[in-house]
């Protein structure tokens, strides 16, 4: 992970998600100077979010997509990665139990480990949504355990 995946979007989700978010600071009456308030918070906050520092914020990570809880959204292990999906706020991942924050800090691998063939090309990754769960995936990704050691993690 580092600062400048916090800028890597889907073209359609960043659409559909500056609807989301700005609709209703227009429907408050919001003035351009709040939007541009907004607008450098989300930014900072996303590049800290991405940054490659380990760092622990608690209280914050039970309330703030922090970076410490952030890194396990991004983890190679699936059963760690479908969690804190919150890019300001967890709230929506407390309310769907996707909320994950334990007491250690994230040592893990980041990636898409087990898709070796997902392409590398802005257009090609464009099409990746509509076509997911054709991607060829290895199985288990590999992952490195306090030791150094290499492992392949078991699936259940």
């Amino acid at each position: 992970m580092y600062w400048l995946n916090s800028t890597r979007f889907h073209a359609f989700e960043l659409i559909f998600r500056m609807a989301i978010q700005t609709l209703p600071l227009i429907l408050l009456g919001c003035t351009a100077e709040v939007f541009l308030v907004y607008g450098a918070f989300t930014s900072i906050h996303g590049w800290v979010q991405h940054s490659n520092v380990a760092y622990r914020t608690r209280p914050f990570d039970l309330v703030m997509g922090t970076s410490a809880n952030h890194r396990w959204h991004h983890s190679v292990d699936m059963a760690e990665a479908n969690h804190n999906y919150g890019l300001i706020v967890m709230f929506w991942d407390h309310l769907f139990g996707t909320f994950h924050s334990p007491s250690e800090y994230f040592r893990g691998k980041v990636g898409i480990g087990d898709m070796p063939t997902f392409p590398g090309t802005y257009f090609s990754q464009l099409i990746v949504p509509f076509r997911w769960k054709s991607l060829e995936r290895t199985g288990a990704p590999e992952v490195e355990d306090d030791d150094g050691m290499e492992e392949a993690r078991e699936t259940a």
